[in-house]
């Protein structure tokens, strides 16, 4: 699917990332959190949102 061809709407079937939760190793499941939310913002096309979708 290309972008020119993209419709607005949310790709079904896919749940944003589980926060994480603080303990030990905090900066590593920090990299582990971004890097989720990042492919999430990519394979759910958010960018493409409003903002009050966002």
């Amino acid at each position: 699917m290309s972008d020119d061809n993209y419709n607005g709407r949310l790709v079904p079937g896919i749940k944003p990332p589980q926060l994480f939760s603080l303990g030990t190793n905090v900066l590593e499941k920090w990299k582990i959190s971004k890097h989720r939310w990042q492919t999430y913002v990519v394979l759910s096309k958010l960018e493409f949102q409003s903002k009050e979708v966002q």
